[in-house]
């Protein structure tokens, strides 16, 4: 089959517009507020494979640990505390397999107790992102992390659930910590 010109051009402005997508979509983790709203959307929908996206990776784990390793904040530390990281680097596969497991816990566990109080998932509404202060991973310069405060509301009641210590890495903004009731008692 012939491609006429104007088959090709319209095969190639489709083609751009997907990359379009496919770019803005992954850069919505680059900053809080979309990393938030992400975050949030996996849980109403209960979407772990989703959420799990935005998981820490094992090389970002990595990297993390090898940049501490190199720091004069590391050499700084307490022989104790330099054992123990390095024993956690040492260890790093069964560490990660360890804290995906903590982290798929956390979402069932805090889906199921949002339900627990009456919250209906599919109904609720975000409301805003807050965002927490800003510290150095490891007391690491350039090595960001944060709490991100996501405020959503449900039959005119807003609740208030805590990512936290999640860390800035070249992707974007990605979890470390998991979820945390910050205000489980509903405010008007």
């Amino acid at each position: 089959m012939k491609l006429t010109r104007l088959n090709r051009t319209l095969t190639i402005k489709i083609c751009m517009f997907i990359c379009l997508g496919l770019i803005m979509s992954c850069a919505k983790n680059s900053n809080q507020e979309g990393f938030g709203k992400i975050v949030f959307e996996a849980l109403k929908r209960n979407n772990y494979k989703r959420y799990s996206n935005y998981i820490i990776r094992i090389k970002e784990v990595s990297t993390l640990f090898s940049a501490l390793k190199q720091s004069e904040q590391y050499k700084k530390y307490p022989v104790k505390k330099r054992l123990l990281f390095d024993h956690g680097s040492k260890n790093i596969k069964l560490r990660y397999a360890q804290l995906l497991r903590k982290l798929r816990l956390n979402f069932t566990k805090t889906f199921d107790n949002g339900i627990q109080q009456g919250i209906i998932w599919s109904k609720t509404k975000f409301v805003k992102i807050l965002i927490g202060k800003k510290e150095n991973i490891f007391d690491l310069k350039n090595r960001t992390q944060q709490n991100v405060f996501i405020v959503f509301s449900h039959k005119n009641k807003k609740y208030k659930l805590r990512l936290k210590n999640n860390a800035k890495v070249k992707r974007g903004w990605v979890i470390v910590d998991g979820f945390y009731w910050e205000t489980l008692a509903a405010q008007k």
